[in-house]
């Protein structure tokens, strides 16, 4: 990794959370939700990430468990 790269890790359960209507969070979502906050610091990123998810589930639980790690260099 160079300075500035971020990895993000995931599990299925991030890109697969459905909203209301059944479609999928999916890789676009997660890119742009790393993208936005990537001049923060990991921690950061994540609580990007996980925010989002909660605001594409608009209320409802989720239906599968979500991990996230994110490396920034």
């Amino acid at each position: 990794m160079r300075p500035g790269d971020i990895l993000v890790l995931y599990s299925d359960g991030v890109v697969e959370e459905e909203d209301a209507d059944e479609n999928p969070f999916d890789l676009e979502r997660l890119v742009a939700s790393t993208i936005r906050a990537r001049a923060g610091d990991p921690q950061a990123i994540i609580q990007t990430i996980r925010e989002d998810l909660r605001s594409f589930r608009a209320g409802e639980n989720p239906m599968d468990d979500a991990t996230i790690i994110a490396i920034s260099a």
